[in-house]
């Protein structure tokens, strides 16, 4: 899989086992659950207020209001990490609120990356890390009217109206952005089993702006959330993408449909993304086919570079990805 030893099914798994322990009352369910999510909710906290003694009051009231209302968890609605951070979210601006009306300012000036909270796996914070780092990419990505209507209302709690005097537009303009906003949000952060995730550019012509216009990309990773982010920003770059989370399903991909470009993943257990490229290099022999193929991997350096171009591969991009770096790297190998 990747640098982490926790599969997003085991993650799954342990927070419904940590829920029900809260249901029945377990206080160490509740330590663990908190040792686990505790720094991202306070991360989150002390970016909306901008003070760390207002974020850890917030936190701790979460905490105890995860406590009290653990049994009105929906898995159904979102992952426990989403329903921990709206809570936060919640008592967060109760807190921002009361103080304002006790003295009608908020301070500021407080950097939230430099804050420190309750210490987490070294696992479970770089997945956190990784998520975090997917949503600020999917936020890059959103027209500039969008992501500030988001960041209004998410940050900030204002209300529709009050989105629409700030922003000087009529009500429903407001709305629109928003909705429109949060709907390629929820489609990024979806980790749910569906068919072969598949993001399409807009139908007809893509503007001349769009330099993978027409292009089809295959993105095989065994990480859902790497895949979908990277078709995002593909596809608002003109391309049609598919993606496939193993090298077996890529396969299935390649006898239905041949890209103009793969993007490989190294690290995939059971079969990893030299033995895919092994596999596609005899496919392409035999049928006298080309694809040019770019990996990815969490590791750059010099040795792993030199050995992805001896498989065949095209270039090599060590993760996270930049989105324009993601672009141009793809339209350069095509």
């Amino acid at each position: 899989m990747t640098h982490s030893t926790v599969s997003v099914e085991e993650n799954r798994g342990t927070d419904q086992r940590l829920i029900r322990g809260l249901v029945a009352r377990d206080p160490g369910a509740a330590e663990e659950l908190i040792s686990r999510y505790g720094r991202v909710m306070f991360s989150l906290s002390c970016r909306i207020a901008k003070d760390p003694f207002l974020a850890e009051d917030a936190v701790q009231d979460a905490c105890l209001q995860v406590w009290r209302d653990a049994v009105q968890y929906d898995a159904a609605r979102g992952s426990v990490q989403a329903w921990l951070l709206v809570i936060t979210r919640a008592r967060t601006l109760d807190r921002l609120r009361a103080r304002q009306r006790r003295d009608g300012c908020v301070r500021a000036g407080f950097d939230a990356d430099t804050a420190s909270g309750s210490e987490c796996p070294a696992d479970v914070a770089l997945e956190q890390r990784e998520q975090l780092g997917a949503v600020a990419a999917v936020m890059s990505l959103l027209p500039g009217p969008d992501r500030t209507a988001v960041e209004l209302a998410y940050y900030e709690g204002l209300t529709h109206t009050e989105i629409a005097h700030r922003l000087d537009l009529p009500l429903g303009t407001a709305k629109t952005q928003i909705r429109r906003a949060m709907q390629t949000l929820r489609a990024a952060a979806d980790d749910r089993p569906r068919r072969p995730f598949q993001w399409r550019a807009a139908a007809g012509p893509a503007p001349p702006s769009k330099p993978l216009e027409n292009l089809n990309v295959l993105v095989v990773d065994d990480e859902l959330d790497t895949v979908k982010l990277t078709t995002l920003v593909l596809a608002r770059a003109g391309a049609s993408v598919i993606g496939a989370s193993s090298t077996v399903q890529a396969l299935e991909r390649l006898a239905a449909w041949w890209p103009d470009v793969a993007l490989i993943d190294l690290e995939m257990p059971e079969q990893d993304g030299y033995d895919l490229m092994a596999r596609l290099r005899g496919v392409c022999e035999r049928d006298g086919r080309r694809l040019p193929a770019i990996a990815f991997t969490a590791n750059g350096r010099e040795r792993d570079r030199r050995q992805a171009q001896m498989a065949g591969f095209a270039l090599l991009l060590a993760k996270p990805i930049h989105p324009s770096s993601l672009v141009e790297s793809v339209a350069r190998v095509a």
